[in-house]
Formats: C-alpha cells, sequence, structure tokens
C-alpha cells in the first residue's frame, strides 16, 4: 500500500499474504492471510493562505484555499469562530470565502478548518495566523516568475522566518534568474483615506515602472532585467494637493545554482557563463528524464506524503529534468524529502531530510550507475561494516548493503523504513559532490 492523503479517507484497504514452502517430506504447505481496514479520516489541510502577511481580494473577501477528502462539507473558523462552509471538489480541494468582521495591519487572525461531513466536525486543521500587509502590495498573491524550458518557475516573499512578508524577504532564485517577470497585487494602504496611486521597483539600481498602471484585478506588471538588491516602493494619495505618502519594502534575491541530477563517476560540474551580460551556471555532465518526488511530513495524514504542489502557484510534483538536468520545489516552511527514480542504467536516491524555513528544497544528486558486474558485498550493521576490510582492484564495484537490528521491534523497522538514518557514501576529501572517486548510496 502506498502512501495515503486526505483524499482516502473513509476507503478500506484490503492486505492479501500468501505463503507457501515445500515440505521436508515431500508437497507443499500454502497459507493465505486477509486483513481489511478502513483509513482514518484525515483532517483537512490549509494551503492558502500561508503564514503571514495577506490581502483581501478586490471584493474584500478572505479566501481560504486547501485540501481534504472529495465532496467533504468543510468548515472554516477564524480564532476558533465559525465564518462559512464549502464543499470539497472531486479531487478533494476545497475553497471557501468571507468578509472578516476586522482587519487592519498587525491586526493576527488565526484560521483553521475542519471536516464536518458527518454532522459532528472532525480535528482541526492546520492553524495559519495572517494579519494586513502595512506597505500597500500582498506578498502572497504577488508572484516573481520566469519561464526556463517547459517549466513556469514561480517565487514567493518569504523573510528569515519563514513567513510570507512585504519587507526584509529573500527570494532563493535559481540558475538564469534574470529577464524575469514581477507581477504585484496592491492592497489597502495602512492610513486610511489614502489610496495606491503608483508603484515602482528599483533592482539593483535600475527603475522599472509598469506604464500602462494595474489591471482589473490590481495586478502591476515589470519586466526586470537583472537583480540582486530590490526595493519595492508604493505611492498612495488622499486626493488633495501634495497629499502623498510612500511606503518601501526590501529585499534581496540570493541566487544559488544546486539542484542538479548528475553521473556521481564522471563528478558534477558547473559552467559559469554570460547570457546578454548576466553570469549564469549551466550544469554539464547531468542527467534528464528523470523523475523527482518532493516528499513533506504531515503527521496529521499519518506521515510522509508527496508534496501538493498543485495548491502552491501551480507548480509539479513530481518533476521530470530536462536536458540540463535541474529541478527545483519552492516549498512553503517543512520538512521534505526527495525521493530520486532510478531511470535505466541507475540507482535509485533518497536525499536526507531538509528542513525548509526559507530556501527551495533542491540538493544535488549524485546519480549511481549500476556496475556490470560485482565483485564484493559489505554489509553495513549496528556493529560496523562486515567485512571490516576488503581488497578491491582498479576497475571493480562494490555493492553496499544496509541492514537493521535483528532484534529490532516492527513498529522499529518500519519506522526506519519510512525515515531511513543509514546513508551509505563517502565523506571529507572523497565527498561525491567534488570527488569523482566518491560514491552516494542516497538514505
Amino acid at each position: 500500500m502506498g502512501n495515503a492523503t486526505a483524499a482516502d479517507g473513509g476507503k478500506l484497504i484490503t492486505n492479501q499474504a500468501d505463503l507457501t514452502y515445500s515440505l521436508s517430506g515431500g508437497g507443499d504447505f500454502s497459507k493465505s492471510a486477509e486483513a481489511v481496514s478502513t483509513l482514518p479520516n484525515f483532517p483537512p489541510f490549509i494551503a492558502w493562505p500561508e503564514k503571514g502577511e495577506f490581502c483581501l481580494n478586490r471584493s474584500g473577501e478572505l479566501e481560504v484555499r486547501g485540501l481534504s477528502k472529495p465532496g467533504a462539507t468543510i468548515q472554516v473558523y477564524e480564532d476558533a469562530v465559525y465564518q462559512t462552509s464549502t464543499t470539497a471538489d472531486a479531487s478533494g480541494v476545497y475553497t471557501a470565502t468571507y468578509k472578516p468582521a476586522q482587519w487592519a495591519a498587525n491586526l493576527a487572525l488565526v484560521l483553521t478548518a475542519r471536516d464536518c461531513t458527518s454532522g459532528s466536525c472532525g480535528d482541526a486543521s492546520n492553524a495559519v495566523t495572517v494579519r494586513a500587509p502595512d506597505r500597500g502590495w500582498c506578498p502572497q498573491r504577488s508572484v516573481w516568475e520566469k519561464q526556463m524550458g517547459e517549466n513556469l518557475m514561480r517565487w514567493s516573499f518569504r523573510n528569515a522566518a519563514g513567513e510570507m512578508a512585504t519587507h526584509d524577504w529573500e527570494i532563493p532564485g535559481a540558475y538564469g534568474f534574470h529577464d524575469t517577470s514581477l507581477k504585484l497585487y496592491e492592497c489597502q494602504v495602512p492610513d486610511p483615506g489614502y489610496t495606491v496611486s503608483d508603484i515602482f521597483v528599483e533592482a539593483d539600481g535600475i527603475l522599472y515602472q509598469d506604464a500602462d498602471g494595474p489591471d482589473s484585478e490590481g495586478v502591476w506588471g515589470f519586466s526586470i532585467h537583472a537583480n540582486h538588491n530590490v526595493n519595492i516602493v508604493v505611492s498612495a494619495t488622499d486626493g488633495t494637493p501634495g497629499g502623498t505618502k510612500t511606503y518601501t519594502s526590501h529585499g534581496f534575491i540570493l541566487i544559488d545554482p544546486d539542484g542538479f541530477i548528475f553521473d556521481v563517476s564522471k563528478g558534477l560540474e558547473v559552467i559559469s557563463s554570460t547570457q546578454d551580460g548576466v553570469p549564469i551556471e549551466v550544469g554539464n555532465t547531468t542527467i534528464p528524464g528523470v523523475t523527482v518526488t518532493a516528499m513533506v511530513s504531515m503527521p496529521q495524514w499519518g506521515g510522509w506524503v508527496p508534496w501538493p504542489a498543485q495548491l502552491y502557484n501551480n507548480q509539479v510534483n513530481p518533476q521530470v529534468t530536462g536536458e540540463d538536468g535541474y529541478f527545483a520545489f519552492f516549498t512553503p516552511p517543512g520538512h521534505y524529502y526527495l525521493q530520486v527514480d532510478g531511470i535505466e542504467g541507475y540507482q535509485s536516491w533518497r536525499s536526507p531530510v531538509v528542513e525548509v524555513i526559507t530556501e527551495i528544497v533542491h540538493v544535488n544528486v549524485p546519480y549511481t550507475p549500476w556496475p556490470e558486474e560485482v565483485l564484493s558485498q559489505v554489509k553495513l550493521t549496528p556493529d560496523g561494516p562486515a567485512p571490516a576490510l576488503i581488497a578491491v582492484s582498479a576497475g571493480s564495484s562494490v555493492e553496499w548493503v544496509s541492514s537493521l537490528d535483528i532484534n529490532a521491534s516492527t513498529s522499529q523497522a518500519l519506522r526506519f523504513m519510512e525515515n531511513p538514518i543509514l546513508q551509505p557514501r563517502t565523506w571529507d576529501a572523497l565527498d561525491p559532490l567534488s570527488s569523482i572517486l566518491g560514491f552516494d548510496g542516497g538514505r
């Protein structure tokens, strides 16, 4: 059985085991057993909005979106007070809107949701705390994006604590982060009587403006060439001569070239060059056609589940690498690991667990080819490697096998299978990220 999600709540799962073995006196013995269980109804999950600053929509409504089981009746609460209800669609996605009684800068509201399908409500969802921005634009409805090959990459605005913010945000960019499109969503400014009259962006000393102004949804658009140090300036007016105020927010673009799948026997080679005068880094010895899945820890749903990327700016999970061997997931804070499938000629790989606050969930993956012939095997046991010493001739291969303590309980064995702690790899001078003599078997 694979990973269960909220959409599986209430389903019947049948596990069947068949045992057949030969008797010493001749003949065979066989036995079958079957167990039927019902998956629990997991609590809903709120994906939108995220924790931090958030704008109401143009109708003055607060939107709550998330995932539950298909057809579920979802009730939304603000500070534990019921606000509205909605029904999840056939894929388990739900959207609810309501007008909050209070909405002002620095006023924190705590949002939760419950599945009330059966008439009585289940456990509460994850709690999300939001507050109105105080600088005239919404960091959650705004997005920095670029079309990179077949993928539309989208970046959000988070501060060092991982919260959506209009000021002191950091965007962990990716290789090729230039000639991008910035879409800023205007919202009410904190001073009564003032309305937004203009927004402009200063990136690395260059001024960018939207000559046409906002569209009908209040979105200002900017085409920006290169950016690292960014100021966003919102002008507001009360309609009187000289009645203008400005609100300035600041952030950084941090370029990180990680996120390549490469042949560990050839090493990772990242070539630095320029495109239109802008430095870029492109992977060489990288491998296309590899499926990478981001798994997220959700204890309320039973443990590790595929991260629902479609709820976050319509991202894709899993991803398949292109010719450059590159992948990236732009996730909210949490604990994640990456599962890299083995294509023909290569072994599968699993990353250690990564705790994300503001960075992108991407790591360089040392993809290991399958050898034509294995001449030696080493078992990694709780007491150490066995055998502890082997002779390896040039060009030959060694198979590393990890094993659990034979005295481990069933629950311990299952826990280690779900979250492995063993990772056969070389270290220090033979780091597989820097030396072709190193290897990394994944977790």
